[in-house]
């Protein structure tokens, strides 16, 4: 049992899995955005007490440098531990998503299709735009963290200045396009530098929400 609280134990996670996917530490402005705090003066007082419990690491290059993070061999034993339950991700219009629910997954060996790899963590579909690709809104699904995907994959996307969405993807030249598999939505498209693959889904799970 760690010593933090359950939003700590979230934000290690968060953090451990932002580093193994862009190769450095979110800063408190997006640990702020992806929790939904308006200000990231919260995510910076949650930080010292997540240093205090000697989670994480906080340096300063300079009065006026950016903050770094990095993690302590206590935060590295606890996230080994499992995979990453990361929140919610919209399969429907582009659109912040709020609500936190509790989960009961019984039998995890029976129910994941797939060997877990370090690095995978688990998004709740919010939505119904891929629901033809058995996606349904509420299901867990695995991504396989990556930032390579090819055309025909369902993926979990983040859209600069739009957020994030799970969609099938495919790419032409310098565009890439979003598929809902779902005849009441309509495929988008953006230019490829705006969009930033996020992982792979490599699993749905069947589970029962409590």
């Amino acid at each position: 049992m760690s010593s933090l609280t359950t939003r700590q134990e979230q934000i290690v996670t968060f953090i451990a899995d932002y580093m193994g996917m862009y190769s450095r530490a979110p800063t408190g402005t997006e640990i702020a955005d992806h929790f939904g705090w308006s200000s990231p003066t919260t995510a910076y007082e949650q930080l010292r007490w997540i240093e205090k419990k000697g989670f994480i690491v906080r340096e300063r290059s300079g009065s006026r440098g950016p903050l770094r993070l990095s993690l302590t061999d206590r935060a590295r034993r606890f996230v080994d531990e499992g995979w990453m339950m990361l929140g919610r991700i919209p399969a429907g219009p582009l659109s912040d998503v709020a609500g936190e629910h509790v989960d009961l997954v019984e039998g995890l060996e029976d129910l994941v299709p797939i060997s877990l790899k370090p690095g995978d963590y688990f998004l709740r579909v919010d939505g119904d735009s891929m629901v033809d690709a058995g996606l349904a809104e509420g299901a867990l699904v695995v991504v396989r963290s990556t930032q390579e995907a090819t055309s025909g994959d369902i993926c979990a996307v983040w859209i600069d200045g739009d957020g994030g969405t799970l969609k099938t993807v495919r790419f032409e030249k310098n565009t890439v396009h979003l598929i809902p598999q779902n005849s009441a939505y309509t495929p988008t498209q953006y230019p490829a530098e705006r969009v930033r693959i996020q992982g792979v889904v490599v699993a749905v799970l069947d589970i029962r929400r409590v």
